[in-house]
């Protein structure tokens, strides 16, 4: 399954939730964000808290990453 959603601006990103709070360390909607703010988000470990390196990623890069799969 892969949730897709639109930033500010137009840009799709893969992000289960419509919004960031549960899943990344920022708060409100993924629409109110431009990508250049949703990529200073980083992924939270859901029920732990633990906060990752991994940024949200964008609809392209996750169709290139996993293209020959």
């Amino acid at each position: 399954e892969v949730d897709v959603r639109r930033a500010k601006g137009g840009a799709f990103v893969i992000m289960h939730d419509s919004w960031l709070d549960r899943t990344t360390t920022c708060k409100g909607e993924v629409v109110n964000y431009t990508l250049a703010e949703l990529k200073t988000c980083r992924l939270v470990i859901e029920g732990t808290g633990v906060v990752t390196d991994e940024v949200v990623s964008t609809l392209r890069e996750m169709l290139l990453t996993t293209r020959d799969r």
